[in-house]
């Protein structure tokens, strides 16, 4: 089954990354973003995600990066909805997975 490939963001667009939830490690070059799910980059590796673990996978092109103390300005500034990480998103359609998640966020935002 074919896979679409997300934009990850604007610093090198042409690296693919591949988040896979699995229970050990992919291999080559990754980092693990939370407890059950990689984000791999070497090209090898992705390769095989793609082949033999789409599925529980998600494609994106190009990363986000900040400078040291930016991000934190910019949650202190409220310019980003923080939500505490959940591996089971891989799971869910992407279509609309943003709206929901931002609704989730203001839900959790009032109740505090």
């Amino acid at each position: 089954m074919l896979q679409p490939v997300y934009l990850g963001g604007p610093i090198q667009p042409s690296l693919l990354v591949a988040l896979v939830q699995r229970t050990s490690s992919p291999g080559g070059k990754y980092l693990e973003v939370m407890p059950g799910v990689y984000a791999s980059v070497d090209a090898k590796t992705v390769e095989a995600i793609i082949h033999d673990e789409a599925a529980h996978a998600r494609f994106v092109a190009g990363l986000v990066t900040w400078r040291e103390g930016e991000l934190a300005a910019e949650l202190q500034a409220n310019a980003w909805y923080a939500l505490e990480p959940d591996e089971h998103l891989l799971d869910v359609p992407a279509s609309g997975l943003w709206e929901a998640l931002v609704r989730v966020s203001k839900l959790r935002a009032n109740s505090i």
